[in-house]
C-alpha cells in the first residue's frame, strides 16, 4: 500500500496500489449492471421459460447436462442480473453487446420462441448448450487447472 501525503509533508490515508478483482471480474462478463425491477423480472421469466422448455430435451453433453448447469447457475449465482445479462449476450445472435437498453428487445424476441420454426428453435437450444460450454471452458476447468498445479 501506498501512503497519500498532503501538501504539507504529513503522511495520509493509506491507498492501495491494486485493487482486488475477482476471477471473473471483467474476463466473462461486462461492467456490473443493475437491471430496473421490470427489466429484472422479465428477464428471468424469459430465462426460466427457455430453460423449461429445452432442459427435458437436453442431451449430456461433455459429461454434464447444458441445461441444468444453466439453471443451477443462475440460482447460485451472487449477481443474478450481471448473470442473466452474460447469458443474453451470448444466446443473442448479432448484438454485440445486449445492454439493459436493448434488453427489452431481446426479450420481445425471445419470448416467443416456442412459435419459431424448428430450425429457430434448434439454433436457440445450440446457443444455449455452447453458452453452458463457454462457462465451462472459461470458468469451471480455468479453475480447476489452478487446483491442480
Amino acid at each position: 500500500m501506498a501512503r497519500q501525503s498532503d501538501r504539507a509533508g504529513d503522511v495520509g490515508e493509506a491507498i492501495p496500489l491494486r485493487r482486488h478483482r475477482s476471477s471473473l471480474e471483467g474476463a466473462i462478463y461486462p461492467a456490473p449492471q443493475r437491471l430496473a425491477l421490470e427489466k429484472h423480472v422479465e428477464a428471468i421469466n424469459v430465462f426460466d421459460r427457455l430453460i423449461q422448455h429445452f432442459e427435458p430435451l437436453q442431451a449430456s453433453n461433455k459429461n454434464y447436462k447444458p441445461m441444468t448447469l444453466l439453471r443451477l447457475m443462475k440460482e447460485e449465482v451472487s449477481s443474478e442480473d450481471e448473470f442473466l445479462v452474460l447469458f443474453f449476450n451470448h444466446i443473442e445472435p448479432g448484438e454485440l453487446e445486449v445492454t439493459e437498453a436493448s434488453l427489452p428487445k431481446t426479450l420481445a424476441r425471445l419470448h416467443s420462441f416456442q412459435e419459431w420454426a424448428f430450425e429457430e428453435r434448434d439454433a436457440l437450444n445450440q446457443s444455449l448448450a455452447n453458452f453452458a460450454s463457454f462457462l465451462v471452458d472459461n470458468f469451471f476447468l480455468s479453475r480447476m487447472s489452478l487446483i491442480h498445479t
